[in-house]
This record gives C-alpha cells, sequence and structure tokens, in this order.
C-alpha cells in the first residue's frame, strides 16, 4: 500500500524506500532535502521514535493520521504475506525472495509448490525458524 500510495503522489518526483521513516539516514535526507515536504507521505512504523520523529518534524499545517493495528491481526496478515510473496514462489531462493541468511533455513523446510499453485509447508518448523524468529516483514511488530 505505501509503495503504491507514495508513487502515486510523488510523481516526478525521487520517491523515498519503502517504510524509509524507520531508518535514520533516510529520514533525515527525507526531511530536510527539499523547502516543500510532499504532500502525502505513507509509511508503516515500526516502533514510536519514527512517529515522534514525524510529530517533532512536522509543519503547522501537516496532516498527521495514525491507524493503531492489533499486533495479532498484524501478524496473521504478515504470515499470509510471507508465505504467499516468499514461500510458496518457485525457485524462491533462485528468484532472491528469500535472503541469503535465511535459504538454508528454508531450505530445510522443504516447501512444495505445485504446478497448480498450492503450497505445503511445515507449521511447526514454519512456526518455530521463521515466525518466532521475526524473519523479514514477520519481524515488524512494535
Amino acid at each position: 500500500f505505501t509503495s503504491e500510495c507514495m508513487s502515486a503522489t510523488m510523481a516526478g518526483v525521487r520517491r523515498p524506500p519503502d517504510n524509509f521513516i524507520n531508518r535514520e539516514p533516510r529520514k533525515k535526507t527525507f526531511f530536510h532535502d527539499s523547502l516543500e515536504p510532499p504532500r502525502l507521505v505513507a509509511s508503516h512504523l515500526s516502533g514510536r521514535q519514527p512517529l515522534l520523529d514525524l510529530i517533532r518534524h512536522s509543519t503547522p499545517k501537516t496532516l498527521i493520521i495514525y491507524i493503531y493495528r492489533d499486533p495479532t491481526d498484524r501478524l496473521m496478515s504478515a504470515i499470509r504475506y510471507v508465505l504467499k510473496r516468499r514461500f510458496c514462489v518457485k525457485d524462491a531462493v533462485e528468484r532472491g525472495w528469500m535472503p541469503p541468511r535465511s535459504a538454508k533455513e528454508y531450505e530445510k523446510l522443504n516447501v512444495t509448490v505445485n504446478d497448480d499453485g498450492t503450497c505445503l509447508v511445515p507449521e511447526r518448523q514454519f512456526l518455530a525458524r521463521f515466525v518466532a524468529t521475526g524473519f523479514a516483514e514477520l519481524g515488524y511488530n512494535p
């Protein structure tokens, strides 16, 4: 969502990377490189500090909309996303969907992706090796 939202509002302008507001050097560059900030900034927050910084650097005309998402709902959504976009993809490691540091654990998991698109993932091992360790999007639970 944030990628699409930022792309649509920043036509012709270099769009910041996804969730840039959580990364200190990129956040400072974004807030200080232009006299006129973009009309819309969309980002997920990975803690309290990015929101506090956004408030601190806002102008009197800034409208900030913060939506709290229940952590259980967010985690279930992240699990669905990770399974669909990273695990249940043929040749996930070769295509770069699996970070190199996680590729060995992924290979041990023996994920099966069938030609009809069904995906078989050993649940206990997935939960222990990836969900419990905060793999990729599963680790963004503030």
